[in-house]
């Protein structure tokens, strides 16, 4: 009956957890977080059972790196991992053999080095796992280590999703076959953006692998009967110069692949390389570009053979289209017995002529075209017998061919329609320098094209509303051209429903208020390279729902109001690379409304915000600098996050450096924050941010500011007062953030101002508390007992408000702070003591603390998630070497993840006491996460050990519990509310929370009989409930207080055994109480009243009802005051 009872009640009153890290999971069943997630040293959900489904809702999984731990482990059939945020284990999700699962919008972070035999150090693997769908997820590695792996996995799809990686794959398969990768993203800093590695009959389509600085966009090793379709290969950079070129698409003994309607793009090396026994591949319909214009673009070694290239675009380079050291290789193909080739750049200028107007070269004396006929453009071996040839453009009015290049041979304009409309395959339009113009009428296009590989070079197109206009069309080049407008309504180039375009070393010119620049809309996979963009109001460069879009060495600026960069309305797995902004009037680049966008080696200066993270996720501002006048130097606002912000830098002459809005689980790394005028960071209702090894700045306010924030990260970060007068960091209405390793900087000001009292000043390394460095702290009487670098004693030990008053206001206490100070002999003080929340992620590596003889706090920790207003609330201490047993209390307003933490002391950490005379019994600190001024009432139920009171000669009487406020120590109204063989059970009413002592009056009471009847039994229950926690009278008015309440409801669960009811626990004890004389008081009626409810709501009878309240010493005429028919309850 008792596990009925305390089941029902607890589902009544309490929402409860569906889930926790400890929690057994069950076949068949979905399981949905309700809370974020914290586990040290272990795996969290170790999935062993079929049919489970982990739904976070959007909450978060975190370890604390430990080896060999996952956010999820599963060997398991229909596993579903959905809408989580996983970080800080060796793998965040690991499919060990499970089949048939499904991973979706999750995002994983992971910072471990990968290990390619134990498979950790990834953020999402799947091993031996096959027909599992990867899908609208994330998987961030860090360091060096891989994003989204596959082993030995087959059937699976990856879908949507971004595998992102700092030293090793976005993406990488080894031993897989028959593997999808779809509409997704393999990004790596320094190596291979998508691997397949020993994998084979996989696709790869509309997706794009990316390196930044060396290794290749995507590789395909000892793989075979691969498709990479409608996909991007880029190689962005060369950093450092010592390692070797980046390259776009790379074959490594790699055979029987293709690929196809796709863009291998190179920053300084080849576009696309088959090396080492690549054999029998066929290249079709792709784009090759070289970004600087000087590198060969198809390179082939001298083992790899029986290779087909055809329709391919060898773009604008100085080096050479084909580098062939094989010789047999095939660069054509047949169409009706018509030998096609490819398209390549600047082709007029060869003798190659096409006899039957097909638009394939057939003749001439540059015919086949070959390292004989074109030297300067293609070197060892290899013959294009079907080269795409030129026709001569004259006028607006010619009717376009497929597969041919025209070259325009004067000027041409046109009025009130389109010059030239391409509505056929493979068409190129060379203008040679000359210029298309329109006389700006509407619905007017310079160049509009439908259709599959257009491209168009050394043309200057104005006056028309739009001057290219790209609609639905695919594969096309823009490239060595100026585009201007000066309609309204209109813009220079417009790419609509296409995908795989290429803008590259163009000019984009908007002359008037306001057309738009540059457009991407509802398009995939472009890219924008090398180009100037001048807008105004309405911006230089935009994207709206375009994805996959890289936008590389391009200038942008604004004369208006108009933004530099946008990327807008669901844009998601761009990038921005050495892009440089400029607009004086408003912001500079704006991720609005996208998710998974990058911004690299970038800087720029705005009038309003220079970077701005606009209610997106998942974006990565690396290496870039942002410099705001009015605004702010980087802007995540408004339910931002997930985002990284690594080495780069925020700045702002009258904004903030760096500012994040009520926007979570964001990364500051590496980076810097500066204002002249006001912060260098600033949090506003953010949580679970991690800003470290960061300098923060202000000129004239506080470096670091906080309100209404919560469970933050600030480590290692160096804060500094440009003018050495300001306060340097600043918490309001902040708790459960961690600050620690920190470099407080010269100031006249405060180092801290903490007006909260629930924030943590050091970590722990095995078991000594390191904090934060201060500048001057030697000044101070801190010293270093076991010379490890970190306070330990001293009297100005523990570092808080109450030891250095001029550099520390309000709450917080530093139990670790960094001096150089050896212990000296007239030194005192307490031990640096292992003082650290239980969710602080402590480094892995244990120290042996050394023996002290001073002994250390012990500390307790309790959350309770809901608490309601006006309804008093229990917080039940477990931990029986802390005297205090239960902390009651009632607050105005409705709260959540209320937390209280209790630290026992035996000697005294902070100011001493005048009021007592004697040893104190006890010292204590009680921080919370909650004002004092949210309190309605409080009170601190304490026990005291009988023994103890005969040492020191005094009675139960003489105990006081004192209260530390402005450096003065109080007393409190403290009350008896049991007495047992062995020990005293006192309840004190407080006004806050602070410093206690458990004390002697300064004069002894006048001892009288005690108000409690001594139990049978020496065993003083460890939990007590006080439903009503109001002010409690003297001993001598015992039956006027809310002590009956409690002792009613301790004898109703005397005949059913130990209940607990909600977060309220009881045990089992007999009380004989005096009957109550008399009329009861109005409080007493609401508290028999409240126990009522509570026992109704567990289906106790009216006979038990009755019974129990005869017991607390009500009688029958008392008890028949009350109705116990549901429907009289009265409402409160």
């Amino acid at each position: 009956m008792y596990f009925m009872f305390s089941v029902f009640y607890f589902l009544m009153l309490e929402s409860a957890e569906a889930v926790n890290c400890s929690t057994t999971l069950e076949a068949n069943t979905v399981y949905i977080l309700t809370e974020d997630l914290y586990i040290n040293g272990s795996t969290c959900f170790n999935i062993n059972v079929e049919n489970v489904t982990i739904d976070c809702d959007g909450f978060s999984i975190t370890g604390n790196n430990a080896g060999s731990t996952y956010g999820v482990y599963s060997n398991q059939f229909n596993t579903t991992i959905r809408s989580c945020q996983i970080s800080n284990f060796t793998t965040g999700i690991y499919f060990n053999g499970a089949e048939n699962g499904m991973i979706q919008n999750t995002n994983v972070t992971i910072t471990k080095f990968w290990d390619m035999y134990t498979h950790e150090g990834t953020g999402i693997a799947l091993v031996n796992t096959n027909n599992t769908l990867i899908t609208n997820c994330n998987g961030n590695a860090i360091e060096s280590t891989v994003g989204i792996y596959l082993r030995s996995s087959s059937y699976n799809t990856i879908s949507n999703s971004t595998g992102a990686s700092n030293g090793y794959q976005g993406i990488r398969t080894d031993f897989s076959s028959y593997n999808t990768i779809s509409d997704s993203s393999g990004t790596s800093l320094s190596n291979i953006g998508i691997l397949l590695s020993y994998s084979n009959y996989s696709n790869i389509t509309r997706s794009s692998g990316s390196t930044y600085y060396f290794g290749a966009g995507i590789v395909l090793s000892h793989a075979f009967h691969n498709n990479i379709i409608s996909s991007n290969g880029t190689a962005i950079l060369k950093i450092p110069q010592d390692k070797p070129y980046p390259t776009g698409i790379v074959f490594s003994s790699s055979s029987n692949n293709t690929i196809s309607n796709s863009i291998a793009t190179s920053y300084d090396n080849y576009a696309i390389q088959l090396y080492s026994d690549s054999n029998n591949n066929i290249i079709s319909n792709n784009t090759l570009v070289s970004i600087l214009g000087t590198r060969t673009l198809l390179n082939i070694s001298s083992n790899s053979h029986s290779n087909t290239f055809y329709w391919n675009n060898f773009t604008s380079t100085s080096g050479y289209y084909v580098q062939d050291l094989d010789g047999s290789n095939y660069y054509n193909t047949s169409v009706g017995s018509v030998p096609q080739g490819n398209y390549y750049f600047n082709i007029s200028s060869k003798n190659i002529y096409d006899s039957d107007d097909d638009g394939w070269g057939d003749s001439g004396d540059d015919y086949p075209l070959s390292s004989l006929t074109w030297a300067s453009k293609w070197t060892g071996y290899g013959t294009d017998y079907g080269p795409a040839t030129d026709k001569e453009l004259v006028n607006c009015s010619t009717v376009l061919e497929a597969n041919t290049v025209y070259t325009l041979t004067e000027n041409v304009s046109i009025n009130g329609s389109t010059c030239f409309n391409v509505s056929v395959e493979n068409v190129t339009i060379d203008c040679d320098g000359f210029s298309i113009r329109g006389n700006n009428s509407v619905n007017t296009y310079g160049i509009y094209s439908t259709t599959y590989n257009t491209t168009i070079v050394n043309c200057d197109i104005n006056t028309f509303q739009y001057a290219v206009y790209f609609n639905g069309a695919t594969n096309g080049n823009i490239k060595d051209s100026n585009v201007s407008s000066q309609h309204g309504s209109g813009g220079t180039i417009y790419l609509r429903y296409g995908s795989n375009n290429n803008i590259e070393n163009v000019r984009s010119i908007v002359q008037v208020s306001g057309p738009r620049g540059i457009q991407i809309i509802n398009s995939i996979g472009n890219t924008i390279s090398s180009v100037t963009a001048t807008g105004t109001a309405s911006g230089s460069i935009s994207l709206y729902s375009a994805n996959y879009t890289n936008i590389i060495n391009t200038n942008s600026s604004s004369t208006g109001y108009g933004n530099a960069f946008l990327i807008a309305s669901n844009s998601h797995y761009n990038n921005l690379i050495n892009v440089t902004w400029a607009s004086p009037l408003w912001s500079g680049v704006i991720f609005e409304l996208s998710d998974d966008n990058s911004l690299i080696n970038s800087s720029g200066t705005a009038g309003l915000h220079s970077i701005y993270i606009y209610t997106s996720s998942n974006t990565a501002i690396d290496s870039s600098t942002g410099t705001s006048n009015t605004g702010n130097g980087i802007y995540a606002w408004y339910n931002s996050h997930n985002n990284r912000i690594i080495n780069s830098t925020g700045t702002s002459t009258s904004g903030y450096g760096i500012y994040v809005y009520t926007s979570n689980n964001n990364i500051i790394v590496n980076s810097s924050g500066a204002s002249s005028s006001s912060n260098g960071l600033r949090l506003i209702a953010s949580s679970g941010n991690n800003i470290t090894s960061s300098t923060l700045r202000s000129g004239t306010s506080t470096p670091v500011f906080m309100n209404g924030s919560s469970n933050n990260n600030i480590i290692s970060n160096t804060l500094i007062s440009n003018n050495n007068l300001t306060d340097l960091i600043k918490l309001y209405l902040s708790s459960g953030n961690k600050l620690f390793w920190n470099n407080f900087t010269q100031t006249t000001g405060y180092y801290v101002q903490d007006s909260n009292g629930s924030n943590f000043y050091n970590t722990s390394v095995g078991g000594v508390a390191q904090g934060n460095y201060y500048f001057n702290i030697t000044s101070k009487n801190i010293y270093d007992s076991n010379n490890d670098g970190w306070g330990d004693s001293g009297d100005d030990y523990p570092l808080s408000s109450l030891t250095w008053a001029s550099k520390w206001t309000g709450y917080g206490t530093d139990y670790g702070p960094a001096t150089t100070r050896e212990e000296s002999s007239g030194s005192s003080g307490g031990s640096n003591s292992d003082y650290v929340p239980s969710n602080v992620i402590a480094p892995s590596d244990e120290i042996e603390p050394e023996e002290e003889e001073t002994p250390e706090p012990i500390i307790e920790s309790i959350t309770i998630e809901e608490v309601e207003a006006n309804t008093p609330k229990n917080f039940v201490l477990q931990n029986e070497e802390i005297p205090v047993s239960n902390i009651v209390i009632t607050t105005e307003s409705a709260l959540k993840n209320v937390e209280l933490s209790v630290t026992s002391y035996d000697y005294n950490p902070t100011t001493p006491i005048t009021q007592s005379k004697s040893k104190v019994y006890k010292y204590l600190q009680i921080q919370k996460s909650i004002e004092d001024t949210q309190l309605k009432n409080a009170s601190i139920i304490f026990i005291v050990k009988k023994n103890w009171l005969k040492e020191q000669g005094v009675s139960e009487n003489d105990i006081i519990l004192l209260r530390l406020k402005d450096k003065n120590w109080s007393e409190l109204d403290t009350s008896i509310l049991n007495i047992t063989n062995d020990s005293i059970l006192y309840e004190a009413i407080t006004p806050g929370f602070s410093f206690f002592a458990i004390a002697i009056r300064f004069e002894t009471a006048d001892s009288g009989p005690s108000s409690m009847v001594v139990s049978n039994s020496s065993e003083l229950p460890k939990t007590v409930i006080v439903v009503n926690p109001e002010k409690i009278v003297k001993k001598t008015t015992v039956f006027a207080t809310p002590l009956i309440i409690i002792i009613a409801v301790i004898v109703m669960l005397a005949s059913a055994g130990a209940l607990s009811i909600g977060s309220f626990k009881f045990k089992k004890k007999e009380i004989n109480i005096k009957p109550i004389k008399g009329n009861l008081s109005e409080a007493q009626r609401h508290q028999v009243w409240d126990y009522i409810n509570k026992a109704r709501a567990l289906n106790v009878s009216d006979e038990k009802l009755i019974e129990n309240l005869r017991k607390g010493g009500l009688s029958d005429e008392h008890i028949s005051t009350f109705s116990l028919d549901p429907k009289l309850y009265p409402k409160k």
